[in-house]
């Protein structure tokens, strides 16, 4: 579900949300003889303010990005199983993917030189660096910022 409103010739509000009714399936069974899962948020969001100035050139966004935690069956990224420790006694746990909200930023400028075809833009996604994963036994994810010059022929 995608939903955007046209305040006025500046500013746009927009939000999405996904709702899965079942992210495991205990009636099948995957090849670790446990059930299948979706491996995906079963509610997932996001809502965005935009501000876009045609005549000075310029804009910025602001947006929250919200998922909801959810178990993990993917080979041997399996949230919740106890895994023999390769090498050394005992066993490890993959912990489910856990619940974040996350918010992004971003900025963007048309420079006078090149007339409207030269587009200059700074996006930070994960503002404020909360660290997360998006699937077990993954690296975790923080702060991104990129920034990019684009030119349209």
């Amino acid at each position: 579900l995608a939903l955007d409103v046209v305040l006025n010739d500046y500013w746009t509000l927009s939000t999405t949300y996904s709702w899965v009714s079942d992210n495991v399936f205990p009636e099948v069974t995957s090849s670790n003889q446990r059930p299948l899962m979706l491996n995906a948020p079963d509610n997932k969001g996001t809502l965005q303010l935009q501000f876009r100035d045609e005549n000075r050139a310029w804009g910025f966004n602001v947006r929250t990005r919200y998922t909801n935690a959810y178990p993990v069956n993917s080979g041997v990224y399996a949230s919740g199983v106890k895994f023999p420790r390769p090498g050394a006694a005992g066993t490890y746990v993959y912990e489910g993917v856990r619940t974040s909200i996350i918010f992004d930023a971003g900025l963007n400028w048309r420079p006078p030189v090149g007339a409207r075809n030269l587009l200059w833009s700074l996006n930070a996604d994960n503002l404020f660096n909360h660290y997360y994963r998006t699937m077990p036994g993954m690296p975790l994810l923080g702060r991104l910022v990129v920034t990019r010059l684009q030119y349209t022929f």
